[in-house]
């Protein structure tokens, strides 16, 4: 279809064209609020509504500490002037010689746990567990607790490698 000379296309790309020329031709779209302004519409529109982690009225607040250090939620094992961070509860067994190497306070080079693990085999080993028995829900084997004590090595937790919290599996009752 042709009109005036044109075919629609031709049309059609100088409707687009035109159309693209108005919206630039007000200059480029602009946030005109300040961050004052936006911030005082923030307070005004949550007046009256409660924020997360604001008290409810008439009940008492717990707090939880959240922890100001990795230490505080780890324990640290030292040796030759390194240390290594692993999570608390993974060192599951420490015979009395080997006491020296759970420290509190970090001396030395921090060295990443592998690294750690292979420069102290000869006091250091772990025990591979499943995540149900880390969790507490499946005990270890009675016969591997066992022969912890005669290793005379410090025991670390992991799983797939890496250090892991550990939870005992609560014992039954002795009838």
């Amino acid at each position: 279809m042709k009109t005036c000379g044109f075919t629609s296309r031709t049309i059609l790309s100088l409707l687009s064209l035109a159309g693209a020329h108005q919206a630039f031709a007000d200059g480029p779209m602009r946030d005109a609020t300040s961050p004052e302004e936006m911030d005082a519409r923030m307070r005004a529109s949550q007046r009256g509504k409660q924020l997360p982690g604001e008290p409810v009225t008439g009940e008492t607040r717990v707090i939880n500490k959240v922890s100001d250090s990795i230490t505080d939620t780890s324990q640290l094992l030292a040796a030759n002037g390194q240390w290594a961070i692993v999570p608390k509860g993974a060192v599951i067994f420490v015979p009395p010689s080997q006491q020296a190497h759970v420290v509190t306070t970090p001396t030395g080079t921090l060295v990443p746990w592998q690294e750690f693990f292979a420069a102290n085999h000869q006091w250091l080993t772990n025990q591979e567990v499943s995540v149900a028995q880390a969790s507490g829900q499946e005990p270890l084997k009675e016969e591997v607790v066992k022969f912890w004590s005669k290793q005379n090595r410090v025991v670390v937790a992991t799983h797939e490698g890496g250090a892991i919290s550990f939870k005992p599996a609560p014992t039954p009752p002795k009838s």
